[in-house]
């Protein structure tokens, strides 16, 4: 496996040019004066870490605290050249259950990522098998993994399908890929992975700053694998409660979780879990914006399937012009189960 390991300046570059809407050849971008300094700084800092486990319901992650704000001249500029909002739900695969298992690293890479990404490119795909995925890195126990790890596998391997991957159906995460299941797994390679914060490192809370990047990777029509510790806010959302909104970044931590960042508006970021359709809004739910800067410690993208046959091709970056065109999620003041 490739173990993703970040360029500083490199990935200064990028960083500034999502913030600012500028172009990158060869790592190299035009920015405002005080912007690239204050980006390479955030971009060291990224580099600099350690990885961490995600632990219950599958995600495993340090979260070190230490807020990084976006330089003033980056934020104002990336405000002209973002769309208000952005969803990309309609490409979404069928939410899941993961069940019992740790395993929301496999389900959140493997399965929703790779899927929203093959039909975003009018790619007919079956569905994704997440086992593929969790079985490789699982360490032969079902305690969850590392989504960087997820992320070595799928744009080095691929990942199979539910319909050819009988482990899948079997409920097996402790049997590995046979030849043929890998043969076809490479079908269904990503290209492109992008670690925006958290980098398998000492994981730093994206803040701002990282809610910036988030923000222009969707808005580039990609979805974001982002990983969260799980409190009360979040649990409130699980069993038709009718809560699909989460504020809460106060009350105690149950462990980590790895879910799908699928758009955005102005009261918060899309996701879509794999705790089955009665979770929040069959299966989605808003995260607020306090709540991204404060608990989200690591962020992955990529630019899309190695794969290029395409049945019906759609490049369009869906956008919408008001939150109440996005699922119906709830709204900003809806109850959070924690006061």
């Amino acid at each position: 496996m490739t173990a993703f390991a970040p360029n500083t300046h490199r990935l200064a570059a990028r960083v500034v040019a999502l913030a600012v809407g500028v172009a990158v050849t060869g790592g190299v971008a035009t920015v405002p004066a005080g912007t690239a300094q204050a980006a390479t700084r955030a971009a060291t800092a990224v580099a600099q870490g350690d990885p961490a486990r995600l632990s219950h319901s599958g995600a495993k992650s340090s979260a070190v605290p230490g807020h990084l704000a976006v330089p003033k001249s980056a934020a104002k500029s990336a405000a002209k050249v973002l769309p208000a909002t952005v969803d990309l739900s309609a490409y979404s695969v069928p939410v899941m259950y993961q069940g019992d298992h740790e395993s929301c690293v496999g389900w959140a890479v493997g399965y929703a990522l790779v899927g929203l990404e093959a039909r975003h490119a009018g790619l007919a795909n079956p569905k994704s098998a997440a086992y593929y995925v969790y079985s490789q890195i699982n360490g032969g126990v079902d305690g969850g993994s590392w989504p960087v790890d997820a992320l070595n596998i799928v744009s080095g391997q691929g990942v199979d399908t539910q319909p050819h991957y009988w482990q899948q159906a079997a409920d097996d995460w402790r049997t590995q890929p046979d030849t043929s299941e890998t043969a076809n797994a490479a079908q269904w390679k990503v290209v492109g992975v992008h670690n925006w914060f958290g980098v398998g490192h000492n994981s730093i809370i994206g803040g701002t700053y990282g809610e910036s990047l988030i923000k222009a990777a969707l808005a580039a029509g990609h979805p974001v694998a982002i990983s969260l510790p799980i409190r009360a806010g979040f649990d409130a959302m699980r069993f038709n409660s009718g809560i699909s909104y989460d504020s809460d970044y106060t009350s105690a931590s149950r462990g980590g979780h790895e879910v799908l960042a699928v758009g955005y508006d102005a009261t918060g970021l899309l996701i879509q879990n794999s705790w089955d359709t009665s979770f929040g809004s069959r299966g989605f739910a808003r995260l607020s914006w306090g709540l991204v800067e404060h608990d989200v410690d690591s962020a992955f993208s990529v630019d899309g399937l190695a794969r290029t046959t395409t049945t019906t091709t759609d490049t369009t970056v869906p956008t919408v012009s008001a939150p109440a065109s996005l699922p119906q999620l709830g709204s900003s003041t809806a109850t959070s189960g924690v006061t």
